[in-house]
């Protein structure tokens, strides 16, 4: 009985088997090969590697489970630093990316990544218009006219980039690359930076460091130590020897209300203030001058100065010549923003850091 059991079941088996053959032949065709998008975002990385020189940052996106991310549906926009980018700043070939810290590649690329399509040449003529990241922390995007010069600027630097069209987004080849150590606020830059610490101390001692932590923005040119000693103020120990409210007066004189890279002031100003001179050794150069005003939070106001020299008397015209920003305070004094990239433009969600080389005077 067993044995019948069995053959009947076995044959019931194939019998089934033969008509789900049967019913599956009598389907009209059908193709059941997924069709794979290789205009995606990782595809077309990988496939313009050699022609825009990604290799570094496909190896940092292999590295990472964002390769797979930017094959997804997204829209993304990808702001993608070319391989010369990269040099710049230390990654000079794949194999600098292959021996860095798995974090700290993480972070960089999710820096590089906004969710949505943004054509950065296309966004309106503003300054520092906020996006955020896929790390979730912001860059601030400036497009500008310049005379007949249109800029972009991410984070106060001025980008060139080229535009490659995905299926899920956008690619942006820029000749920058971008720095993800964003602040949550202005006081916390000021304390993890030891060039400034004095000064730091001093907003501390103030009573002003909860207001500068809130939303901002601010600009805070932050003086370095050795601008502080100069002023009079060597050590911490002398800073406590002051009282919190000449500080708060000091601290405040530093700080304007508002987010300004050091490229909003020398590449957008308008160069129309009237015509300088100087002397260089015996040679004597020319150029224009720009001025802007700005507020600082106790009331005064501090001058920002941009000169562009174009011609000197013996050589003719400059050739690539730069604009050259100077602040002045109230009584006068000029104080420079460091050219260091390090000690300037550094971001925060509430603003901005930039080191100068003077304590802004209100009296000589």
């Amino acid at each position: 009985m067993k044995i019948k059991h069995t053959f009947r079941m076995v044959r019931n088996y194939y019998v089934c088997l033969l008509a789900a053959v049967a019913f599956v032949a009598c389907e009209p065709d059908k193709d059941y090969l997924v069709a794979v998008d290789y205009n995606r975002i990782g595809y077309v990385l990988s496939d313009n590697s050699d022609n825009f020189n990604l290799s570094i940052f496909n190896t940092a996106l292999r590295r990472t489970v964002l390769d797979k991310v930017l094959l997804e549906n997204g829209p993304f926009t990808v702001l993608v630093p070319s391989d010369q980018a990269f040099a710049k700043i230390g990654y000079a070939t794949s194999t600098d990316m292959l021996t860095e810290a798995s974090a700290t590649v993480g972070e960089l690329l999710k820096y590089h990544i906004l969710e949505g399509n943004y054509d950065l040449k296309r966004l309106p003529f503003l300054f520092n218009q906020e996006i955020r990241t896929r790390a979730g922390k912001p860059i601030y995007v400036t497009h500008w006219m310049s005379g007949a010069d249109t800029l972009l600027l991410v984070n106060g630097e001025q980008l060139t980039s080229t535009t490659l069209q995905a299926s899920n987004g956008l690619i942006q080849v820029i000749d920058q690359v971008l720095n993800p150590s964003v602040h949550s606020n202005v006081v916390d830059i000021l304390k993890d930076n030891e060039t400034v610490s004095i000064f730091s101390h001093a907003l501390q001692r103030s009573g002003l460091a909860n207001e500068l932590s809130g939303p901002g923005p601010y600009t805070v040119f932050a003086p370095s130590n050795a601008a502080m000693a100069a002023f009079g103020y060597p050590t911490v120990q002398a800073v406590d020897a002051v009282a919190p409210s000449s500080l708060a007066d000091l601290v405040r004189y530093h700080v304007m209300r508002e987010r300004r890279f050091v490229n909003d002031f020398t590449l957008a100003m308008a160069l129309d203030d009237g015509e300088v001179s100087r002397t260089v050794f015996w040679f004597i150069e020319t150029g224009v001058k720009g001025i802007q005003y700005g507020h600082m939070l106790d009331g005064s106001t501090i001058t920002f100065q941009v000169v562009k020299f174009l011609n000197n008397n013996f050589l003719g015209p400059i050739a690539n010549p730069v604009r050259e920003l100077t602040v002045i305070d109230i009584s006068n004094t000029t104080a420079l923003i460091s050219t260091d990239r390090l000690q300037r433009d550094i971001v925060a969600d509430n603003g901005v850091v930039h080191m100068v080389n003077s304590v802004f005077r209100k009296t000589l």
